[in-house]
This record gives C-alpha cells, structure tokens and sequence, in this order.
C-alpha cells in the first residue's frame, strides 16, 4: 500500500468483509524503537433479548480479599448495566488470563441469578481451596442402557456439529452393513462424543470404565480400538443375536450367587447370570418359556425378584455358540494398547469381545478397580440411574456428575464439571467463538494495590580498633570563576571535597 504523512482527512477503506489494519511506530535517539499493529475492532451488534442459556462465569485473584472486591465491582457493573448479555460476560471472562491462586466459577442462565451469586460471593469466607499443583484424577464411567430416547442428548446435538456430526457417521457405518440395533448404536456414539466434547475442553479422564454397551465407547476412548470398528462389532453383535433367534428376559434378583445357585438348582439350563451389580443384586437372563417356573422357585425361596423390559440375551450363557464367531471377527481388527488406564467390567479385566458378550457384566469387580485409582471426579456418561447410586456407594469420596440424561441439561451439567474443574486449577481449553453475537466488554478487572518495596541500606560499618585522622584542609578553587569556594579536604583517591 502507498505510504504518505497523512496531513488530513482523508477516507480510510478496506476490502469487504476485512478489518482496517495500521502501524504505529516510535524512534527513540538511543536505538530503542517500539512498534505496534492495531486492528479494527469487530463491529457491534445490536442487543438481543436473553435467551437464557446457561453460562459458565469465571473469576480468579491473588487472594480472598481480591475476590471479594472483584465480585463488588462486577455486582456494581451489573447494577449500572442492566442490559449486559450474559453471554458477552462470559465470552470477556474466558478470554483473559484468570490462572490466580483463589478462584470461583458459577453456571447461571439470567443476568439476575449470576448478581445474587456474586453478591454472596462479596460476603461469603467459604471459597474453593487454592488450586494444587496436582488436578483432581477424573474418571469416565460409560454406563448402559438398553433403552436409549434421542431426547437424552438433544441438546448437546443442536449445540455442537462435531456431535452431531459424530452421531451420524455412526449410523451411517452401520447401516452401510445391513441390520443394526439403532438404540446400541445411539448409545454409543452419544458418549463417544459426550467424551470427546470433554475432552475438547481440557477434561481428560484418568481412567475409565465401562458397563454393558459403555464398554465399547470406554475401549474406544482409551485407544484400544478405533470408532468404525467398535462400530462395526455391535453391529455385528447384534446380526448374531438375530441369528441365534432367542427369546430372552432379565430378572433383577436380591441375592447372592450361591442362594440363587441353590435356589435354580434344578433350572439351571433354563436361567444365566447376566450381571452382578452387587454382592446381592444380580440380573439373570431367562428363557422366556420357562419364567414361570424361575419365577416359582424364587417365590418359594423367599428371594425378592422383579422382571424387567430387557429381552436381550448377551452377557449370558445362551449365546455360547456364537462366541467363536465373535472373537473371529474381532480378529480381523488391529490391536491396540490402550493409553488410558481401563477399568472393564466384564471379569474385572479385557478378555476380547467374542468372551465379553458371553461373561456376565461384573460391574462390581470394575467399580473395585476404579475405588483403588481413587478418583476425585467421576463423569458418569449415559442415563443410567442404578448406576449412579452404586457409584455414590461405592466411592462415597468422589464426586459424581451425570450427564446424557432427559430434559435438555446435559449441557448445563458439563459447564459444573467445567466450573469445579477449574477452581481445582484446570485452565480450560474454551469452544471458540460460536458467532458475532458474542462480544468483549470493558468488565472491571483486578484492583491494583499499591504495594512499596523500599530497600534500606546497611549503614556503614566503622573499625573502631583503626585511629582516626583529620585530613588536611585545602582550598577549592573553581576553574571557570577563578576563586575559592570553600574548604575542602583530601579522599583517599587524592581528590578534594568539598564541605
């Protein structure tokens, strides 16, 4: 571009849809020179009504005192700016640095709910402990569910299109073979991607463990095996079932293995141990024909059972003949180690996918391994509320969050892992800006407090043992005047000094 002394006015345009751009510059005479770039602003958007969506606000200072100010100022703010978009205040907020060593975080829908939370937080003394060198281990537990609504991620899918997008090329790998279980298929895809949605934003497990189905997406997002083909072995899975053409149901049963061993003792070909969820709570597969005789010989003794929806047979006995074909398919996939530490619950341990589908879900073993990994936060992925109580009894210690449930809070829900997270010190790794609605504000920040440093020098030290000795006096004579100033007497360089 042609460069001249702008002398005056002049119109400054730029190509359409560029910003204007300039240079400043400034010499100094020593040979230290500053320059700086400078970037048109992007253009303001006209305000728009509060949509309430739910928004992560972050603050963070040196310490208690510098909190509580912050939060003043903020509430002040909101107070003179009534119409501020709360989604304009979390955009500002996460674009800072905000790594200090006392933080808070809050989820709020409304500009209203978010100024009673920080007026609290002006006069609260309970805050999150200073952030350690060491973050909380997190944990993924992907549970299963047989019975899978659309509605449970419906707001993760209209918010992100790698989810949605993740979601799709699932079904689309499955139906390119032919027949599939679409609520399976569903299932998994959705906590792949709730996982990698985590994962986008700086939350990355320590361990994970997986249950019935979640099993898959726990062996896919360790590494273990890639997306297509845990795709391709529950579509698989699901053409042997229908070849086996059997008629299956789970009983949950209040027992432990061996009353419920004596209790079948003449049925044994009749029933399998499906899962042990507890030391006395099984599920047990039936053969369909014959549930009224197993439902007989619980009654008789005197074991409390209830029949549920599930007509699936896997994780039992009855799909032995099957189990060869299964681990020849899975044969033909490359092996991977996993990176991420896996807590399987099919025996405890990883013993292929053809065994996997006929061992009973020890989902007790696997919470076992998951209690000595300790971790601090458990992520339970997928609707499974059975799930959810066994965690809180097992690891009472630990946090649990769930998401992929019904009622469009799964979003909401990952912005509270998100916000705990970082006031334990994660510095998250923020969405980037969704649109142009979103824009930077003149937020008050950090007070400065003045605080002075002054040095004191040592005063200096006298050797008393050494005599002291009157230098002689001279006269000082300034050279350009041409007469005496004063008197003066000898350093120990030789030069004169006045006094």
């Amino acid at each position: 571009s042609p460069f001249w002394i702008n002398d005056r006015l002049r119109p400054w345009n730029s190509p359409p849809g560029q910003p204007r751009r300039a240079a400043v510059s400034a010499f100094g005479f020593g040979g230290t020179n500053a320059h700086l770039l400078l970037k048109e602003p992007p253009a303001d958007v006209p305000l728009q009504s509060e949509n309430r969506e739910p928004q992560l606000i972050t603050l963070s200072a040196r310490d208690a005192d510098e909190l509580h100010d912050l939060a003043n100022r903020m509430s002040r703010y909101l107070q003179q700016n009534p119409l501020t978009q709360l989604g304009d205040i979390a955009y500002t907020l996460q674009q800072r640095s905000q790594k200090g060593q006392v933080r808070w975080a809050k989820v709020a829908a409304t500009t209203s709910q978010l100024q009673i939370a920080l007026d609290e937080l002006s006069t609260t003394k309970q805050l999150a402990p200073a952030p350690n060198e060491q973050l909380p281990r997190v944990a993924f537990v992907f549970a299963n569910e047989e019975e899978w609504d659309s509605d449970f991620a419906s707001d993760l899918i209209a918010r992100s299109n790698n989810y949605r997008q993740t979601c799709e090329s699932a079904e689309q790998l499955a139906a390119a073979h032919g027949t599939f279980n679409e609520a399976e298929i569903a299932l998994f895809a959705n906590q792949f991607a709730t996982a990698e949605m985590l994962r986008q934003l700086g939350i990355a497990p320590d361990v994970i463990c997986g249950y019935g189905t979640g099993d898959y997406a726990a062996a896919c997002i360790s590494g273990a095996i890639t997306f297509s083909d845990a795709v391709d072995l529950l579509r698989h899975r699901t053409t042997l079932l229908k070849s086996l053409n059997l008629r299956t149901i789970h009983v949950r049963v209040a027992a432990k293995s061996d009353s419920l061993e004596r209790a079948l003792a003449a049925h044994v070909s009749q029933y399998s141990i499906a899962a042990v969820i507890a030391a006395e709570e099984l599920i047990i597969s039936v053969q369909q024909d014959h549930l009224d005789e197993i439902r007989a010989a619980l009654t008789d003794a005197r074991i409390d059972y209830r029949i549920t929806t599930i007509n699936k047979p896997h994780h039992s006995q009855f799909v032995g003949p099957a189990t060869e074909t299964m681990n020849r398919f899975h044969e033909t996939m490359p092996a991977e180690p996993a990176w991420i530490t896996c807590c399987h619950t099919p025996n405890g341990a990883w013993a292929g996918w053809g065994n996997h589908w006929q061992s009973p879900i020890r989902l007790d073993q696997g919470l076992a391994m998951l209690r000595q990994k300790s971790p601090n936060l458990i992520i339970q992925i997928g609707p499974n509320s059975r799930l959810e109580e066994r965690l809180h009894s097992e690891l009472p210690e630990s946090q649990c969050y769930r998401v992929l449930e019904t009622g469009g809070q799964n979003w909401e829900k990952i912005l509270q892992i998100l916000g705990k997270l970082y006031e334990c010190g994660l510095n998250p790794t923020w969405a980037p800006r969704r649109s142009n609605s979103e824009r930077k504000l003149d937020l008050p920040t950090r007070s400065f407090r003045r605080q002075s440093f002054w040095v004191t020098p040592n005063p200096p030290q006298i050797n008393s043992s050494m005599p002291l000795v009157r230098a002689p006096s001279m006269r000082l004579r300034h050279p350009l005047l041409d007469e005496c100033l004063g008197e003066g007497v000898a350093s120990e360089n030789g030069q004169a000094a006045a006094r």
